[in-house]
């Protein structure tokens, strides 16, 4: 004998209930799982920025380390090397009048190129392992407003201000405030 449809219907309807309990069930889960990563993602994007900064820093050193020059009348310096087993990041800012920051990007800045707007911010605790936000100050790859970006390397430039680099700079200028300039360098060494 075999079953009714009245039958076939209620073992069909049963199973797609067992069926949606079972999804419904894996969506939870993966939902939790994703929610508690994020977290936990977030929790060790912080570990690492907070992770293995040198105490025994200067802006004198690191404007060393990365072969640039700070210029005269320079205030608000700050800076920090980071190491990791990968590489080291060293980030030095300074405050500049305006003017001052102009002559001193017009002698960084390759002849024929600009700096350029950061037309894609990045929120600041996605920009950079070696974040500014370290030196209490912003992070320049999460401004967009009065922001201008430029990156450069030794062996391709040919700029008055460049040819004591040691390594590849990326180089930032914020108009933060009126006539003052901050700007902000990052480099990495093997």
């Amino acid at each position: 004998m075999g079953c009714t449809t009245t039958q076939s219907e209620e073992i069909v309807r049963r199973y797609l209930i067992s069926l949606g309990a079972v999804v419904a069930a894996i969506v939870a889960t993966v939902v939790a799982v994703t929610s508690t990563g994020d977290n936990s993602s977030s929790k060790e994007g912080r570990k690492r920025a907070d992770c293995c900064w040198k105490d025994d820093v200067t802006p004198a050193s690191i404007s060393k380390k990365i072969g640039i020059r700070i210029p005269a009348g320079a205030s608000d310096l700050r800076a920090g090397l980071k190491s990791s087993d990968m590489y080291d990041t060293a980030i030095l800012a300074f405050v500049v009048p305006d003017k001052a920051a102009d002559d001193y990007l017009s002698r960084m800045v390759q002849k024929g190129e600009k700096m350029i707007p950061n037309t894609q911010p990045t929120p600041a605790e996605q920009a950079s392992d070696a974040p500014f936000t370290h030196l209490g100050v912003p992070e320049p790859k999460s401004l967009e407003k009065d922001l201008l970006l430029w990156g450069g390397c030794p062996e391709t430039l040919e700029s008055p201000e460049s040819e004591h680099l040691n390594n590849c700079i990326d180089l930032y200028a914020h108009k933060f405030k009126r006539g003052s300039t901050r700007i902000y360098v990052r480099s990495a060494f093997e």
